[in-house]
């Protein structure tokens, strides 16, 4: 799965954030990593999970992408909060 970063970008922007190379840093997690991407950034569960329980499932599902199957594997995840 993926973050798709215009999508992120502009969430990042409405929260108060310059930009989601800023919330993902905010977030704890490889903001280098992010600037570094170009449109997509890949992600796996814990991440997925982590976004869920800071910024919410339906935010979250604006900005991720899933591979066929992904979103089956996770929906667990993507109910529980």
């Amino acid at each position: 799965m993926k973050i798709i970063k215009e999508q992120f970008d502009a969430f990042a922007r409405e929260q108060g954030y310059e930009s989601g190379a800023e919330l993902f840093d905010d977030l704890g997690l490889n903001a280098e990593y992010y600037a570094g991407q170009r449109e997509e950034v890949r992600i796996g569960g814990k991440v997925l999970e982590m976004l869920c329980r800071e910024i919410g499932a339906a935010e979250v599902r604006e900005f991720v992408r899933f591979e066929p199957g992904e979103e089956i594997r996770y929906r667990n995840v993507l109910e529980e909060f």
